[in-house]
């Protein structure tokens, strides 16, 4: 199946959600190929993917979330709200619907609420900080359109991309100074089903891949999300159980109470 089984324990308080990802399975295509890769166009397929992220704006939902690492392997239940382009929030609950935690992140800094120990940290979003907090080294940008699936292309030089047949898909082929970016795409429909990450000498940094894609007004959505860090053996899924797209702000702010212990970095 989609999810591996996980350990029925508690979420470590100070665990977040994003706290390590990897690879265990990729996705597969068929041995066929896309009819005539020559019908189709880097800057065609990169205004369609463009197209389609501008129509997601909001996102609301919540559903389960299975991880499984080194150090642990849990499952539980979450909330989310992501506003573009600048704000993601997330609640995170164990079993018996037990609050875990709970993270504010905006492009200027992030709170993180550890619920269990009454603990707070507030600290600029760099990339240190939340990488000392999420123990992954992600920008907002990344969990934005990993969590989505709404990727955009700034630069659509052609120099910079390839386009090639896989399976019955498109490889879209990014190269930059320092990693390299395959996006494997529907032909016809123009969504992501994988996004996968490579340093300057080809080491796998991460994957992400989608599945089970629904149309939301115009708006293809996955409702299962698989985000895998090889290098370190850690990975999570995320499959949504219900969603609300483009509902106007849905922003929010972490309460906690006088007595918590915060923490300014």
């Amino acid at each position: 199946g989609f999810y591996m089984s996980v350990k029925s324990k508690l979420f470590p308080v100070i665990f977040f959600i994003l706290t390590g990802l990897s690879s265990v399975s990729f996705y597969s295509c068929g041995s066929s190929s896309v009819t005539n890769v020559n019908d189709y166009t880097v800057s065609e397929v990169i205004s369609a993917i463009n197209s389609n992220s501008r129509k997601l704006n909001s996102l609301k939902g919540e559903g389960v979330i299975s991880i499984d690492s080194p150090e642990m392997s849990n499952s539980g239940s979450f909330t989310l709200s992501i506003v573009k382009p600048d704000s993601l929030y997330i609640k995170l609950e164990g079993p018996f619907g037990v609050s875990i935690a709970a993270i504010l992140l905006t492009r200027d800094k992030f709170t993180y609420y550890n619920i269990q120990d009454n603990k707070v940290i507030i600290a600029p979003s760099t990339a240190a900080n939340i990488k000392a907090v999420m123990r992954l080294k992600l920008s907002l940008d990344d969990f934005l359109e990993g969590f989505t699936a709404s990727y955009s292309f700034a630069d659509t030089s052609s120099q910079n991309y390839s386009l090639s047949p896989k399976g019955d898909n498109l490889l879209l082929v990014q190269k930059t100074a320092d990693e390299t970016k395959f996006f494997t795409i529907h032909p016809m429909k123009k969504y992501v089903i994988q996004y996968k990450v490579t340093d300057r000498d080809g080491k796998e940094k991460m994957i992400v891949e989608y599945e089970n894609y629904s149309e939301e007004n115009g708006y293809y959505f996955p409702n299962k999300i698989k985000i895998s860090r090889t290098a370190s053996s850690e990975y999570v899924f995320l499959d949504y159980s219900s969603k609300e797209l483009n509902k106007g702000y849905l922003g929010y702010k972490i309460k906690y109470p006088k007595s918590a212990k915060v923490i300014e970095w």
